[in-house]
């Protein structure tokens, strides 16, 4: 996702920010499908919808040995460089302040990734692919917050 991702020109020049919820569906050949999405702009909206479109094809979830639809939700968050700066202001980046509360935002997406974790697996279980992958992502946010103490 990073890897394509650009913030529109458009709401970069009217200070537009915030969260799209983008959900999918990953169908049983592995490719994604029904792209819903819900954000506070429709560049917004338009641009995560073009990153995950340019997602690889994915690993077909299966039940009982037959392939099956897999539905998949992530939220992107828009935040202006000048913004992230403000929070800056008064510390420089080795401050406590600014660990304290750079640690506090990997913790509330951890939180967010382990509760999207335990939705899944109310209809999957821990092979499928969709969970394998937020397993991966948890490790790695769960080694950047132990690295922001």
């Amino acid at each position: 996702i990073s890897k394509n991702f650009k913030y529109p020109h458009e709401a970069q020049e009217k200070g537009i920010q915030g969260r799209v919820s983008i959900m999918f569906l990953i169908d049983p050949e592995g490719n994604i499908t029904n792209i819903a999405k819900r954000g506070p702009d429709s560049s917004l909206e338009d641009e995560a919808e073009r990153i995950i479109s340019r997602l690889p094809q994915m690993k077909p979830g299966s039940h009982r040995g037959k392939n099956v639809n897999v539905p998949f939700s992530v939220p992107i968050t828009f935040r202006l460089a000048s913004e992230m700066e403000d929070d800056k202001i008064g510390y420089g980046t080795n401050s406590d302040n600014y660990t304290q509360k750079r640690r506090q935002i990997l913790n509330e997406r951890y939180d967010l990734l382990v509760q999207e974790r335990r939705r899944l697996l109310k209809k999957s279980d821990e092979t499928n692919p969709v969970i394998v992958n937020l397993d991966n992502q948890l490790a790695a946010l769960k080694k950047s917050i132990d690295g922001a103490r």
